[in-house]
């Protein structure tokens, strides 16, 4: 498993994964030269993939917690942002503790937070790429049976997941992948957590809904969706799908689908 390391430089605290140190020595000049072509590159955050002695990383510097609309709600947004831990560390321990519970996901490389001199925090968050396909792009262009069989492995998995008390922030087929053993590979866990204690079910199915309306505007058929709740449900007593079982789930996709104006 990986071993962290504090990392302290030039104003910037956190964790460093050991045998990377040297790296990020001279971190404000290493930001600034490691720079390249914005994967991301919104006011919140940007993102970009660059090469180093060690592999390949991608990097992400967040300026504060997501882009919001409206004077209240931003100002609400900005002091919470102001006010929280920082969230690159937050991703850096719940991406340990994904790969201690035998889960897939990026490891991080580095975690860490500045203050600037008005005492705003900036977060970077570096983690080793990794060369799977995403779901999204796996599924594309298979017929059903393959679909099918994608799908039940990724219910197995998803179940095993929420079983484990894991919520993933944006449970969506980008970001995801499954992998020649069977596992799943969780990217951007930004949001990614632990089930909060009070209603995690709730949280979980969430998830549910949130993969089955991309997964059903991408198929833009709504039986691939049955077909994967029936397969999370049967993988065993892991799943989330509650009291209301999945007609709640289906119903929410459905309701999404309308506001989001149907399929693709």
């Amino acid at each position: 498993m990986p071993h962290y390391l504090p990392f302290n430089a030039e104003g910037w605290r956190g964790l460093v994964l050991a045998g990377w140190e040297d790296v990020f020595a001279k971190f404000d000049t290493w930001l600034a030269e490691s720079e390249g072509a914005r994967i991301v590159n919104l006011p919140s955050r940007q993102v970009w993939r660059t090469e180093t002695p060690k592999g390949v990383v991608f990097v992400k510097v967040i300026y504060r917690a997501s882009e919001v609309k409206g004077l209240l709600r931003g100002t609400f947004a900005s002091l919470k942002w102001l006010l929280r831990p920082s969230r690159a560390l937050a991703t850096l321990r719940i991406s340990e503790s994904l790969l201690n519970a035998g889960f897939e996901c990026p490891v991080p490389v580095l975690a860490a937070r500045r203050r600037t001199r008005t005492g705003w925090p900036v977060d970077v968050f570096i983690s080793a790429e990794r060369r799977e396909s995403n779901l999204s792009d796996q599924m594309s262009g298979l017929g059903r049976a393959e679909i099918e069989s994608l799908l039940e492995r990724v219910a197995v998995e998803m179940n095993r997941f929420h079983g484990s008390g894991f919520v993933h922030g944006d449970c969506i087929p980008p970001n995801l992948a499954l992998i020649e053993s069977g596992r799943l590979v969780f990217f951007d866990n930004d949001r990614t957590a632990r089930a909060p204690w009070f209603r995690p079910r709730y949280a979980q199915r969430r998830n549910l809904i949130q993969f089955g309306y991309r997964l059903t505007r991408q198929l833009e058929e709504e039986s691939y969706l049955d077909f994967f709740l029936k397969a999370y449900v049967g993988a065993g007593e892991g799943a989330a799908v509650g009291p209301g079982g999945t007609e709640y789930i289906v119903q929410a996709v459905r309701r999404r689908l309308r506001k989001g104006g149907g399929f693709n």
